[in-house]
């Protein structure tokens, strides 16, 4: 009980701290590989214990676009077998990089637009993917801001965490008569970048050392390991959070 009243505690105090920022927060929410359920510790986390989702703009790049349209969707982001169970939906999947990350893709897609074939409006939110000029044989990013409905969001997301020759067995994902790669692949930072309050997202951020393991395999419980990881790092740095908002 103690522990839940100063968990209010701090969610008021926060609340009328940031009554004194005037402008949006942007969250980026950058590549995440297979540590992905890390970053949707730490995005979880944001969500739940400080109140900044009334006034946010959202962009994902690579993994972090299905961290932003988690963020942009969902009510509770603090229960990760919840999360696991509507985006996976099967307790045994387990993932490896090298063989299986197309049904990764087809699961996620597949279960996400089941959820939100009910969604009519599109929040601020903004999906970078690396864009391949098929004429110039020129590789370069793209900042998608629009979209047609939550069906075109989703499958921006897939487009934006499409790995070459691993993802599927070509080297880009075809959509809308497009080519698109994983936007990590290339950064151009200026599209990152917030004119006003940024907070940007990844698995580095708050200095933890990974098992190497993690890098090229998941299942549920590594996922539920890596998310609570996330949740609990943040937790120790919300201080530095919320320093970033005030500035």
């Amino acid at each position: 009980m103690y522990r839940n009243d100063m968990k209010y505690i701090y969610i008021i105090a926060t609340m009328l701290l940031l009554t004194k920022i005037n402008a949006y927060v942007c969250n980026n929410i950058l590549g995440t590989g297979l540590y992905l359920p890390y970053s949707l510790g730490i995005v979880g986390y944001i969500k739940t214990c400080i109140p900044i989702n009334d006034n946010i703009k959202l962009s994902g790049v690579s993994g972090g676009s299905w961290c932003s349209l988690l963020y942009a969707f969902e009510n509770d982001l603090s229960n990760h077998d919840e999360i696991w169970n509507y985006t996976m939906g099967d307790d045994n999947f387990k993932l490896r990089l090298t063989s299986n990350m197309h049904e990764f893709h087809s699961k996620i897609e597949k279960n996400l637009k089941l959820r939100y074939k009910n969604i009519k409006t599109i929040p601020d939110i903004s999906i970078i993917a690396t864009r391949f000029d098929n004429k110039k044989m020129k590789l370069y990013n793209e900042k998608i801001t629009k979209f047609e409905n939550i069906n075109d969001l989703i499958n921006y997301c897939g487009c934006s965490s499409y790995i070459p020759y691993i993802s599927g067995t070509l080297m880009c994902k075809e959509y809308d008569n497009k080519y698109y790669l994983d936007g990590d692949i290339m950064r151009n930072p200026e599209l990152y970048n917030c004119k006003k309050n940024f907070l940007n997202i990844h698995r580095n951020m708050w200095g933890r050392k990974f098992n190497i393991r993690n890098l090229i395999y998941a299942d549920k419980n590594t996922s539920r390991e890596l998310f609570m990881q996330g949740w609990n790092d943040t937790e120790k740095n919300k201080d530095y959070i919320l320093g970033l908002l005030q500035k």
